[in-house]
């Protein structure tokens, strides 16, 4: 089955259940194919056999959608994800979702994960622009998303082409 069309049946699938609302469904399912579309330098897996480990910083949003996605493997991986509610605790995970719910505290969450391979993930207007790797957004009712690619670099993170090429490219405020 092509990638393209196991994300949309599983969007409709989840979006289903009820919970949470189709959103969710596309943002946690556009995680797992970051996930499959960015390099991590060696050094962020412990071992081989390490996991791949997706974390959501703030109220989870995502319902069941997560540990859906996490049955099928990231990069060869198996997934785990985490629920953290320190930046410090999300120290250990590859992707972390940084939830609206942490509106005022993004800085310094963006400070604390800096110098880490982490691909920053947030749905905070400008995320992207304040320094975050990719930050969701919704025009006309669909999810996209802005991809900051200095920031990528910044973190020894190698973003795929295809992955540029559907985001839109922002810089950051300030740089």
């Amino acid at each position: 089955m092509r990638p393209g069309l196991t994300l949309v049946l599983l969007c409709a699938a989840l979006a289903a259940d009820g919970d949470p609302p189709p959103e969710y469904a596309v943002k946690g399912a556009f995680l797992a194919h970051f996930g499959r579309f960015v390099t991590w330098p060696a050094a962020a897996f412990e071992s081989d056999d390490a996991p791949f480990r997706i974390g959501v910083v703030g109220e989870d949003p995502f319902g069941k959608v997560l540990d859906a996605i996490a049955a099928k493997p990231i990069q060869g991986r198996r997934v785990e994800i985490s629920r953290v509610k320190t930046p410090r605790d999300a120290k250990g995970c590859h992707i972390v979702f940084i939830t609206k719910s942490e509106r005022k505290r993004i800085a310094a969450i963006l400070q604390e994960l800096a110098k880490l391979p982490v691909l920053t993930v947030g749905e905070t207007e400008g995320f992207a622009r304040a320094g975050g790797v990719i930050g969701f957004l919704l025009v006309e009712g669909k999810v996209r998303f802005e991809i900051n690619p200095e920031a990528a670099r910044r973190k020894k993170l190698v973003l795929h082409p295809k992955l540029l090429r559907l985001g839109t490219i922002v810089e950051e405020e300030g740089k």
